[in-house]
């Protein structure tokens, strides 16, 4: 049977700004110094912040991917990963704390996330992004079936061993947030950091996987 191909608007695919690059590896190194051999860590270059997939309208990849250009080349976005406060009494995430919900651990892998912020507070900017995308009939897949947006950021850092105890997820967290989480990282998001990926792995490997960056 024939591999099924699929397409995705992603950001930060490939090189990566300097302060990005140098997050996700803090995070790697935390993880395997906590989790050792349970940890496998993605390849930085892999590691990348889904926009908005395109399974609902594949033949209006072009059309999505150039909109999403268009406006952060109008207005670039700034992320934050990291630097939270445990409670702030803003944006919240499926209920949590952006605190809590930096760095998720489970389900086989490690993701951390981030939020745009804007004069210090986090927004919904990159959820109304994904939003304005149905009117190329993409809907984004957390927005289904609700009204609520989704602002995060997500980084898939590294996949787990099944059956890890939770005392050893419990301590592979807290080595995140003592590595990279107690303090703030900003990274732009602009047209530039958008790529348009054909994929049959939704890893994104690059040996499996060809892209089209914008310019």
């Amino acid at each position: 049977m024939a591999a099924v191909v699929a397409r995705t608007v992603v950001a930060f695919y490939g090189p990566k700004p300097e302060a990005l690059g140098a997050f996700i590896a803090a995070a790697q190194d935390a993880l395997g110094a906590a989790l050792g051999a349970a940890f496998q860590p993605r390849p930085v270059s892999e590691v990348h912040a889904t926009i908005v997939g395109l399974e609902d309208s594949p033949e209006r990849a072009d059309d999505v991917a150039e909109f999403i250009g268009t406006r952060l080349r109008e207005r670039p976005i700034d992320l934050q990963f990291g630097g939270f406060p445990a409670s702030d009494g803003g944006l919240l995430s499926r209920g949590l704390s952006l605190y809590e919900r930096s760095v998720v651990l489970g389900s086989g892998r490690v993701v951390l996330i981030g939020w745009p912020v804007e004069q210090g507070r986090a927004t919904a900017r990159l959820g109304e992004l994904r939003r304005d995308c149905a009117r190329f009939g993409v809907i984004h897949k957390y927005h289904r079936g609700t009204t609520a947006l989704d602002p995060d950021a997500y980084l898939v850092v590294g996949a787990l061993a099944p059956d890890l105890a939770a005392s050893a997820l419990a301590e592979a967290e807290r080595a995140v947030r003592a590595a990279t989480l107690d303090r703030t990282t900003r990274v732009p998001l602009t047209a530039s950091d958008v790529a348009l990926v054909q994929y049959v792995d939704p890893a994104l490997p690059r040996a499996s996987s060809t892209w089209r960056r914008l310019s």
